[in-house]
């Protein structure tokens, strides 16, 4: 077990892609990328986990709750904790996730720099029900090493990342994360004539970019609905 070994918990980076790599749909086009069978199984693999982390760009964009769905019927299932990348505090006390921080944790995980410039509004937040944690900082961001370090002493086992490109890329690029599962649409955008425009403005993380890069093979297919899952296992 990697908490035992390296005392860090083990981190699985799950994302939903078109088949061309794009992380969101076209304005007025919903905000799901992948069919309901795979977000179901994403609930799924939240109750399994201790927390699910996301950044703040995630939190001012799509408001989540990042619950798991299946603990509502489920007595095995729980609800993990949710933890906020925020080096600038600019997670809203009236979120959806602040506003529910008495269903599971809420961390919002920052700098001491942030905690300094901002300690009414880490006060607001710790008012309201989330826990205000200060790392250490790489280049005015969060730590990553020194949040997995914080919560390996906290014994968690199993850390879900959810978010976007920056968020995905530093823990897949900076080799943070053991495990990827990658939901796969087969839509692809640029068969819709999508404009230069409007695709350069919409995120994107592309699997088949980060394997060819890492060398990595997936090593598990699954279909869910429409979608394939890609799996991969990085670390032994």
């Amino acid at each position: 077990m990697k908490l035992r070994t390296l005392g860090r918990c083990w981190v699985i980076c799950k994302w939903a892609q078109t088949a061309d790599g794009y992380l969101a749909l076209p304005a007025g086009e919903g905000r799901w990328v992948s069919c309901r069978e795979s977000r179901d199984d994403v609930h799924d693999l939240r109750g399994l986990c201790d927390g699910v982390l996301v950044g703040v760009e995630t939190v001012l964009a799509d408001d989540p709750l990042l619950t798991c769905r299946a603990a509502e019927g489920d007595t095995h299932a729980r609800q993990p904790a949710r933890v906020v990348l925020d080096s600038r505090l600019r997670t809203p006390p009236d979120s959806r996730l602040v506003q529910t921080a008495d269903l599971s944790p809420v961390i919002v995980a920052t700098t001491h720099a942030a905690m300094d410039r901002m300690p009414q509004r880490a006060a607001e937040l710790s008012a309201r029900g989330a826990s205000v944690l200060a790392v250490g900082e790489d280049g005015g961001r969060v730590s990553i090493p020194a949040l997995l370090d914080e919560l390996g002493s906290r014994q968690w086992t199993y850390l879900l990342v959810e978010g976007g490109p920056t968020v995905l890329d530093s823990f897949v690029g900076a080799g943070l994360a053991d495990e990827l599962m990658v939901y796969v649409s087969p839509r692809r955008l640029a068969d819709d004539g999508l404009a230069a425009e409007e695709a350069n403005s919409l995120p994107r993380y592309d699997v088949a970019t980060v394997a060819q890069v890492s060398g990595l093979a997936p090593d598990r297919r699954e279909s869910f609905g429409v979608d394939t899952l890609l799996h991969y296992r990085i670390s032994p």
